[in-house]
């Protein structure tokens, strides 16, 4: 068929099941938008680029499927690397169409060309940020470049994949057969993993004293919650989690026992440093996740003997020492074993062990229990967690802020796989207001709340806009502290003043901008609670509403998290004031 490169292009990626295209309009990408219209892809404008990016991350992390980011040429292109390196280290597959220079004008400097050491290197910046860069050079291969782009963002690991597409491309005319998606996409990737590896881990597993699983964000993206739940169960096995595989098993769990970390559960924490044998799944170990692979706050590697199964084979062994290293999808990888310690004999695990994890939990739900129900005003953060976590449905879905996602591992359980949003790897302030976006939009009739801060709120501001048109049902609950709380506490900790982390006028007068008076000129509902006996209603109000809605919290500045373990970061800060 004859058609134009932009026809192709929609056509393409609607043959190949992609229904939702986020992004903005510009000079390169116009021809682009147009032949969408003929198309079934739902396009969302967002108002800038980088929420496009951070809602199709949570597009994927909550529905599974990836969704298109279109960007123009220069800017439009750069203000989507910061939303990738969100997708990049949290494994969300992205597709980004990125229009550049014409091809007949490289080197010329024409439509913002960043030419100073090559012709035309836009591509080169996203490289950090994603898993590949294709660079189309001939408007026939557009329909083969782009399932080639799929099948690289979902295979393995996933990720984002960009395409840079000189704009020229999708305005020429050819002669062009829109490819059949199954005749390029992989297969079914579920591989098990090694046969003889598999076994070998069932017996170490089985003949443990004190066996532990340590299930990370890979989990969740194989769906193998329920094999992971099979394992623990099979072998009476606690599992802790990494903050992006909360979720992996429910954290109402009895063999539940939190994420680890700096500020981890203080439950996970004692667990992983009296293990013998620990089977991880699905984990590259990051540094805030293991104390900075602190032998001591975290776990001896060895002595502990470790199993590690991932999908990448280049996360084995790169962190830890691994025993036994399992190359394999987490959910088949997971399934296999159950299969193989149904005929163990796991009498040798410690009775003790066995009911650690319970009685454990109960002295902190016990200890707990005080700051959840806190009469505070400005109001705890661990009492407005566990406010909504007594509002929002098990299967509702719950986006945390990066600077609230330790206290929310300590005071806010999540009961069911894939209603959990976090940038843990990147950690961006401000992906969490636009990733409400995209999970609303994955979720269809799921309610969605995600807690942010004041500051994390004004960085994506123009998420509000595409809410209020597009009518997503989504709450965003503003906690206002009047900063950035995070980083005060390291400069109240080791500096003992302030700059940059409240906001205040050069005098020092305190500045807040009115989020409910922002909130209702976008268009959506808002109110600000005054009282904490306000939120739990108001919060029930807003789901209940179907509108978009935005809660504002007074919230202290100061939150009582208990830290059970150590970020280097923390440590190098502190070298810098010795002798002060």
């Amino acid at each position: 068929m004859r058609m134009v490169g932009a026809v192709a292009v929609a056509r393409t990626l609607e043959k190949a099941g992609i229904d939702l295209a986020l992004g903005m309009c510009g000079h390169g990408n116009v021809a682009l938008l147009d032949a969408l219209l003929d198309t079934n892809i739902r396009f969302v404008s967002t108002y800038h680029e980088q929420v496009a990016a951070h809602a199709a991350d949570a597009y994927f992390r909550i529905g599974g499927k990836p969704a298109v980011v279109i960007t123009t040429a220069g800017a439009g292109a750069t203000n989507v690397l910061t939303g990738l390196g969100d997708a990049l280290l949290d494994a969300s597959a992205v597709l980004v169409l990125a229009a550049s220079t014409p091809q007949s004008e490289l080197g010329l400097d024409a439509l913002q060309e960043l030419g100073l050491h090559g012709n035309s290197q836009q591509g080169e910046m996203f490289r950090p940020v994603s898993k590949r860069v294709i660079r189309v050079e001939r408007a026939e291969h557009l329909p083969r470049a782009i399932m080639r782009a799929l099948n690289i963002a979902l295979s393995g690991c996933p990720g984002p994949v960009v395409l840079d597409i000189p704009l020229d491309l999708f305005s020429t005319y050819m002669d062009v057969e829109i490819p059949s998606a199954e005749l390029h996409r992989a297969g079914d990737q579920r591989f098990e993993g090694d046969a003889t590896a598999l076994a070998r881990a069932a017996a170490l597993l089985s003949g443990a004293k004190r066996p532990l699983i340590y299930a990370g964000g890979g989990v969740n993206r194989s769906q193998g919650s329920a094999a992971l739940t099979a394992l623990a169960e099979a072998l009476d096995i606690p599992v802790v989690t990494s903050l992006s595989g909360r979720g992996a098993i429910s954290e109402a769990h009895p063999l539940s026992a939190g994420f680890t970390g700096v500020v981890g559960h203080p439950v996970a924490n004692a667990l992983v440093r009296e293990a013998d044998v620990m089977l991880a799944v699905g984990t590259r170990f990051f540094d805030i996740d293991t104390s900075s692979w602190s032998p001591t706050l975290f776990a001896a590697i060895p002595p502990v003997r470790l199993i590690h199964i991932d999908v990448n084979p280049y996360e084995i062994g790169k962190i830890f020492p691994t025993e036994c290293g399992i190359v394999g999808d987490a959910k088949a990888a997971l399934a296999a074993l159950v299969r193989q310690v149904g005929t163990n004999d796991r009498s040798d695990v410690e009775g003790a062990w066995r009911n650690r994890v319970r009685s454990a939990k109960a002295a902190w739900e016990s200890e707990a229990a005080e700051l959840r129900a806190s009469d505070d005003m400005p109001m705890q953060i661990a009492r407005i967690l566990s406010d909504i976590r007594g509002v929002l449905p098990s299967n509702g879905i719950f986006v945390s802020g990066v600077g609230i996602r330790h206290v929310a591992g300590q005071h806010f359980p999540i009961l069911e796989p894939d209603t959990y949003v976090v940038g843990s790897g990147f950690a961006t302030m401000g992906q969490e207001p636009p990733a409400a976006i995209g999970a609303a939009l994955a979720a269809k009739d799921r309610p969605v709340v995600a807690v942010v801060g004041d500051g994390a709120f004004m960085c994506t501001l123009p998420m509000l806009a595409t809410a209020v048109a597009e009518k997503l049902p989504a709450v965003w609950v503003v906690l206002n502290n009047g900063g950035y709380a995070s980083i005060a506490t390291y400069q109240a900790k080791h500096y003992k003043r302030f700059l940059g982390t409240r906001f205040e006028s050069p005098d020092g007068t305190p500045y807040g901008p009115d989020y409910v008076a922002i909130a209702r000129g976008f268009g959506a509902s808002a109110s600000r609670i005054s009282s904490p006996a306000e939120l739990g209603p108001a919060i029930t109000r807003a789901l209940a509403s179907g509108l978009p809605t935005v809660i504002e919290v007074p919230t202290s500045p100061i939150s009582k998290t208990r830290a059970t373990g150590n970020w280097a970061v923390n440590d190098y800060i502190a070298a810098g004031t010795k002798g002060k």
